[in-house]
């Protein structure tokens, strides 16, 4: 059986305002410094969207690089 949302105009939409919505939200993060809530925002939302890799998520500062 095909998965029929995948061809879901009105969904794919949606999935890509809130990506876009979401790289917005995570680039003005961290422009103030917010480094861990713009990590936090990415990992919530990570794979949401079609985002096509153009924003990936900020490193964890916890990791090294």
């Amino acid at each position: 059986m095909k998965d029929e949302s995948a061809h879901d105009p009105v969904l794919l939409a949606l999935l890509n305002s809130i990506a876009r919505w979401r790289s917005q939200r995570c680039d003005l993060l961290l422009q103030s410094g917010r480094l861990a809530d713009a990590h936090a925002l990415a990992q919530e939302f990570l794979g949401w969207g079609d985002d096509h890799g153009q924003h990936p998520p900020p490193s964890d500062p916890d990791q090294p690089p």
